[in-house]
C-alpha cells in the first residue's frame, strides 16, 4: 500500500469530478471492486450511462452489488475484456478509466494485458467527446505491469500534441507506485 499525502484515488476521481457531469456517458474499463464505478455512476446521475467491463465474473459481481445497494440502475456491468468494448458503446464518451493490473484481493496471475489495454484505449480515444479524459492508473510492481505501462507509454508520446494533451502524474521517490496517465482530447 503506497500511502503519501496525495491518495492516488483522490487524485483521479478529482480529475474526473471536474470533466464529468450529470447526463454524461462514461466508460469503467477495469470495474475491479466497483469504487470507480459507483464514483462515476454518482457524477453522471440518473440522466447519464455508466459502461463497466471486467473479466472476471467475480469483479462484475462486487460491481453489481455495490451499485444495486445505491440503487443505481443507469450502469451496465459487462462481464468481457475491455478490449471489447466498442461492440457495446457505440455513443460518444466525456470519460474513460482503466485502473490496471490485479483483482485486489483476488488471483494474482490474472492481469490486464498491455495489448488488450492498448486496443480498449484506441476504441475509447475514438469514442472521446472534445474535452473529454481518459485516465489510466498502472501498476509497475507485478509480473507484466512495466511492459505494459511502456507500451501505453509508447502509444501516448505518439500522439499528435495539436489534438491531445497527454500528461503523467507519479512520486518520484517511490519507484513502484502507482503513476496516473491522462489523456485528453483537445477541442479543435
Amino acid at each position: 500500500m503506497y500511502r503519501d499525502v496525495f491518495s492516488m484515488v483522490d487524485r483521479v476521481h478529482h480529475m474526473l469530478s471536474r470533466v464529468v457531469s450529470s447526463g454524461d456517458v462514461v466508460v469503467d474499463a477495469t470495474a475491479g471492486r466497483g469504487n470507480d464505478t459507483l464514483f462515476l455512476a454518482q457524477l453522471v446521475g440518473e440522466l447519464g450511462k455508466v459502461w463497466a467491463f471486467d473479466i472476471q465474473e467475480e469483479a462484475c459481481a462486487i460491481t453489481r452489488e455495490k451499485l444495486a445497494q445505491e440503487h443505481i440502475t443507469w450502469a451496465n456491468v459487462v462481464c468481457a475484456n475491455h478490449d471489447r468494448l466498442a461492440a457495446y458503446v457505440q455513443t460518444p464518451i466525456k470519460a474513460g478509466i482503466f485502473n490496471l493490473g490485479y483483482l485486489p484481493g483476488a488471483n494474482h496471475q490474472m492481469i490486464t494485458k498491455g495489448e488488450t489495454t492498448l486496443a480498449a484505449l484506441q476504441g475509447m480515444m475514438e469514442l472521446l467527446l472534445p474535452e473529454g479524459i481518459i485516465i489510466l492508473v498502472c501498476y509497475l510492481g507485478h509480473d507484466g505491469g512495466r511492459c505494459e505501462y511502456d507500451m501505453i507509454c509508447e502509444l501516448s508520446e505518439s500522439l499528435p500534441a495539436a489534438n491531445w494533451c497527454v500528461e503523467e502524474c507519479r512520486l518520484l521517490n517511490k519507484r513502484l507506485a502507482p503513476r496516473i496517465i491522462v489523456i485528453k482530447k483537445l477541442d479543435n
